[in-house]
């Protein structure tokens, strides 16, 4: 149990409790969503003027950088041991990801690939499929997170920490790359002017909206 309880101290130190706490500061998560809309588009053109496969592309480079923090902060549990430093940067890249870019999927499920599904009949459909594996394996990984901040700790806690951390970041650098490469070409290719357009409202529209 010695071992358990360290862990849980160098968690309870990085978030600023006592050891008898379960509850992690919120701050922290509170400022996710207001220092992140100024960080998805950085440049100050008119959002009802920009292109809309551009907006969803810095998207993705946001969430290629939160990924990037994951990884190194596992790699360095795996080959350092805990850390609640490497633990708090997973959390919290966690916790941006979340808010952010389940924000962003929800876009291209309501806006991008309703247009695309009257072009392609295959490609939206296997790309759901494994949209829906890749947040299956991050809704494991936020339950590691979880287990370690409520003090869950047991034999299999960190290895099922980093390895869902691992799964996290594999799956989901896989994901954006098919749409980088792939699937945003195609929707710039088949999509009538008048479905682009209507693409570019939707989705400025959206942006808009929060970054109020």
């Amino acid at each position: 149990m010695l071992a358990y309880q360290l862990i849980y101290k160098h968690v309870c130190g990085a978030y600023g409790l006592n050891m008898k706490s379960t509850t992690v500061i919120k701050s922290k998560k509170e400022t996710i969503n207001s220092h992140n809309k100024s960080e998805l588009i950085k440049n100050r053109i008119p959002v009802q003027l920009m292109d809309p496969i551009d907006i969803l592309m810095k998207e993705h480079e946001m969430g290629l950088e939160q990924l990037e923090i994951i990884a190194r902060a596992a790699e360095s549990i795996q080959m350092h041991g805990f850390s609640g430093k490497a633990f708090l940067e997973i959390a919290h890249s966690t916790r941006v990801i979340d808010t952010e870019m389940r924000w962003h999927n929800e876009k291209e499920e309501k806006y991008l690939f309703t247009l695309l599904d009257k072009h392609v009949f295959e490609s939206p459909h296997v790309l759901r499929h494994n949209r829906r594996e890749m947040w299956q394996a991050f809704n494991e990984l936020m339950m590691s997170v979880k287990d370690v901040e409520e003090g869950r700790i047991h034999g299999t806690t960190i290895h099922e920490l980093i390895h869902s951390a691992e799964m996290v970041v594999e799956r989901f650098r896989k994901q954006i790359e098919k749409e980088n490469t792939i699937i945003f070409p195609i929707v710039r290719r088949v999509l009538t002017n008048d479905e682009y357009e209507q693409l570019r409202h939707d989705i400025c529209g959206v942006v808009q909206d929060h970054q109020r």
